[in-house]
């Protein structure tokens, strides 16, 4: 006489142990809980009896208690890679005597992702020194650096960007002629939004990557993330995520009175200053003013030359006419009252 229990628990029991089994056997080297995870005797007579829960974890690490084996674990995929920036720089590293500069970059690491720094030319070599560091050594700074995470199952993300125009812009100097950005150079004294004179501390080089341009009134162009002044002293740019998010409170390299590469601290304006901008504002120029009636936004090649100036004073001068910042900053200008602290 067969002494096996046939009654309807015994029988869901064995049930559950032929798909755990089976599970394992498809998925040799899975854990259900992760690959740190355990049970002790009380969990495995809870998941026998049915009353266990099964914890399943993302790629990602993030713990999800689904409560039962019939639902797929759920990716925690992240939009975007935040605070992307170069944080120092060295001429001539020792440890790579074949390269003449070196950039150490950082970013907000992302647990579980497959961190790759790259740049669009050849003759550079790009290490990641750790989670959210890594380093470019180059003959020079002439090219475009990206971050890219990859977490199992999601999109890729990554990050580059810079805001500034192009070559041939041209410049007001404080004496009322007018210089080529590209040709301007450090102590220039320039001619600021509202008349004030600031003057050149450093100039500013990079690449448009990822950026967008917008031409306005079919006459000036600019990178699409470039805070320009209204003639009532607002701020206003085509994309103010950008510029907010992923431009101030950066550093970024630079150039000295010396040629030297410098990193310096793009502090930029609060938030809630840079207005998008639209058809219909009045923008701030040297006639006085002038009504935005068209907007043209484009691409160019990620490899395009732009140039920004770092200014003193109220971080201001005039590109094509019109008023624009130049590496603003808060803790030394009152841009309320339009003066300095």
């Amino acid at each position: 006489m067969s002494s096996t229990d046939t009654s309807h628990a015994a029988r869901i029991r064995r049930l559950k142990a032929k798909t755990l089994s089976g599970y394992h056997v498809a998925n040799p080297q899975a854990r259900e809980a992760g690959r740190a995870a355990t049970f002790d005797q009380s969990a495995r007579i809870a998941r026998v009896g049915g009353a266990g829960q099964f914890i399943l974890r993302s790629a990602a690490g993030t713990s999800i208690d689904n409560g039962c084996c019939d639902q797929a674990p759920v990716l925690n995929c992240p939009s975007a890679v935040t605070n992307f920036r170069p944080t120092s720089g060295e001429d001539n590293p020792p440890e790579q005597p074949s390269y003449a500069l070196k950039l150490t970059y950082n970013w907000d690491a992302i647990s579980g992702g497959n961190e790759v720094l790259t740049t669009d030319i050849t003759g550079t070599l790009c290490e990641i020194t750790g989670p959210g560091v890594g380093v470019v050594y180059s003959q020079d700074d002439n090219y475009i650096v990206t971050i890219t995470i990859t977490i199992p199952g999601c999109s890729p993300v990554s990050s580059q960007t810079a805001p500034c125009f192009l070559a041939g812009s041209l410049v007001r100097l404080a004496d009322g002629t007018d210089k080529p950005i590209e040709d301007i150079v450090v102590g220039d004294q320039l001619l600021g939004a509202f008349g004030e004179i600031n003057t050149v501390l450093a100039l500013h080089r990079p690449l448009l990557g990822g950026a967008r341009m917008c031409k306005i009134n079919g006459e000036h162009s600019t990178s699409s993330h470039h805070p320009h002044i209204s003639a009532d002293k607002r701020f206003y740019c085509c994309d103010p995520d950008v510029v907010n998010n992923q431009t101030y409170g950066r550093s970024h390299a630079v150039y000295d009175a010396a040629g030297n590469m410098v990193i310096m601290q793009l502090h930029g304006l609060k938030p809630e200053r840079v207005q998008h901008l639209s058809l219909g504002v009045d923008l701030k120029t040297l006639n006085g003013s002038r009504k935005v009636n068209e907007l043209e936004l484009y691409t160019m090649p990620d490899t395009t030359q732009l140039y920004n100036l770092v200014m003193s004073g109220s971080h201001t001068y005039h590109v094509d006419g019109y008023a624009v910042t130049g590496w603003p900053r808060e803790d030394d200008f009152d841009y309320d009252n339009w003066q300095p602290k």
